[in-house]
């Protein structure tokens, strides 16, 4: 986790904060999907607005 060069101290730390809670919240959803034997689909996020729902193809 390397910030860009001269960040310091408080905002370094909330970033660290920030994303060992996303983290643990995507952990936390996955444990309670397994659970109801549910499948999990790791996507890029990058165009997902642009495909379909279920991640095939272009939506309408």
């Amino acid at each position: 986790m390397k910030l860009p060069k001269g960040v310091y101290g408080a905002k370094k730390l909330r970033h660290k904060l920030h994303y060992w809670c996303q983290l643990g919240i995507q952990s936390k959803v996955e444990e309670m999907a397994h659970y109801r034997s549910m499948r999990i689909r790791k996507i890029n996020p990058k165009n997902t607005s642009a495909l379909a729902f279920d991640g095939f193809g272009e939506g309408q």
